[in-house]
């Protein structure tokens, strides 16, 4: 599938996750027995997924909450929701 900005995303229910502290979120994939940490940026798109939104209601309040560029922004979230899409962290519809 190719995302797009109207991609609508929403979290693999099957994927556990804690946040250790104000920058790092861990997540376990029970499906695939596999861990994964995130940053701010990353553990921010997480909690904005606990209801499904497009990439692009994540890229406006991203570059709100972070002062990035439009395009920065877009390019980055893109290629990390495709990672994510990929290790069946996160749905694309």
């Amino acid at each position: 599938m190719s995302l797009t900005l109207q991609t609508e995303l929403r979290r693999d229910a099957d994927v556990l996750c804690a946040s250790v502290d104000a920058d790092n979120v861990f997540m376990m994939s029970v499906a695939h027995g596999l861990y994964y940490g995130l940053d701010a940026v990353g553990g921010r798109i997480w909690e904005l997924l606990d209801t499904p939104r497009t990439v692009a209601e994540i890229c406006i309040t991203l570059g709100e909450e972070f002062e990035v560029d439009d395009e920065t922004c877009r390019a980055d979230v893109l290629g990390f929701i495709a990672d994510l899409v990929e290790r069946g962290i996160i749905r694309a519809d």
